[in-house]
């Protein structure tokens, strides 16, 4: 019901629009993934129907105990739905009524949650077994069939995979309209279990694995450049430690070149400005689906084109070696402002005890 729910929510007119507008358009995306329009909507499409032929796979395993025979069978409803024209079964719900289901799944999965959480307390209250606690047990009760109630606990389990059929029929429904499929498209996305929709292309991080242990490391950088005076030996070493050979080579040979900290401060915004948006987004996208494989899907409205996953590998690494040059120079500028300023502060020290001295000797003159 999570995946449904947040599938019918992606394709709102709303999250479209922001989609194309706003997602599509991101200077790090144009930067490092591609210019092409038609190449990026081709990623989120994809991304999209992975989701779908999950919730699609969901369904068809579900339906194998119900006793309707066509969710017994839901494997060649899905057939019949790619390669029709129309849908025999009228599992397809309107829009409007639609938008009303994923409310009621949405009160749905509140309840499980929320009763899950009330049977475990239970069982613990259950499990002291003292007098004291006969009370609150009792209300413990009360509390867990009522969430039972409301859930789909008390629903029969032909309902609900039903539920579930109707809105996987009325998202595909949906993005046929929104994307422009064609019955064709439709069945090798969802019919060829072999096909790989989200493989990223060799060239980026995603196919060498690396987009989250980058996004780390620019987020770490995007710390240290906002106080690098604090940086010390250990974080440093820490820092380095993070990076692989390719972008260390880089980074020898960058530092070579003489530099302004002005210079580097600016072009180092002017880099974060684009980059750390991509990076903090794949790790809120990694954080989200590991906490959607613990218990329950996560709402977050992130797709991989908004993060590093499909990002060129050389462009990124280039863009994370001039970001550490630019914070070693920081670093360098910071460490001679503060050596200057304690030089400063002990000869002014030094100044005094000289002035301190002279008056003595003027007073004891006198």
């Amino acid at each position: 019901m999570c995946k449904a729910v947040h599938l019918w929510q992606a394709l709102s007119d709303e999250r479209i629009g922001k989609l194309r507008d706003d997602a599509m358009r991101l200077e790090g995306v144009r930067k490092l993934v591609s210019e092409d329009d038609d190449f990026l909507l081709g990623l989120v499409i994809a991304e999209i129907m992975d989701s779908v032929r999950a919730l699609a796979r969901s369904v068809a395993r579900l339906g194998k105990w119900c006793a309707d025979p066509l969710l017994q069978h839901f494997e060649h409803v899905i057939a019949d739905l790619v390669s029709k024209a129309s849908y025999p079964y009228r599992f397809e719900f309107t829009g409007k009524k639609m938008d009303g289901e994923v409310k009621k799944m949405e009160k749905f999965i509140a309840a499980a949650s929320n009763l899950y959480q009330e049977i475990e307390v239970l069982a613990d209250m259950e499990g002291e077994g003292l007098a004291a606690f006969k009370r609150r047990i009792g209300w413990q009760r009360q509390a867990v069939k009522r969430l039972q109630e409301v859930s789909v606990w008390n629903r029969s389990y032909d309902y609900t995979v039903l539920l579930l059929a109707r809105s996987l029929f009325t998202i595909v429904g949906r993005m046929k309209i929104i994307f422009g499929f064609q019955n064709t498209n439709l069945s090798l996305y969802l019919l060829d279990s072999k096909r790989k929709l989200l493989n990223a292309p060799p060239s980026t991080l995603g196919a060498a694995a690396l987009s989250l242990h980058y996004a780390n490391i620019i987020v770490t950088i995007e710390k240290l450049a906002m106080s690098p005076i604090s940086i010390g030996p250990s974080v440093r070493d820490e820092l380095y430690n993070m990076l692989p050979g390719s972008i260390r080579m880089a980074l020898r040979m960058r530092l070579r070149d003489p530099a302004l900290a002005a210079e580097w401060s600016d072009a180092m915004t002017r880099i974060l400005e684009w980059l750390s948006p991509l990076a903090h987004n794949m790790v809120m996208w990694q954080s989200a689906r590991s906490f959607e494989q613990q218990r329950w899907a996560s709402s977050t409205s992130v797709l991989l084109i908004q993060t590093l996953y499909y990002a060129n590998q050389v462009k990124t690494e280039a863009a994370i070696a001039e970001l550490l040059v630019g914070l070693n120079y920081l670093w360098r500028f910071g460490k001679e402002l503060n050596s200057k300023a304690v030089q400063d502060c002990a000869n002014g020290r030094n100044l005094n005890r000289s002035w301190q001295t002279k008056c003595k000797i003027h007073t004891i003159g006198r």
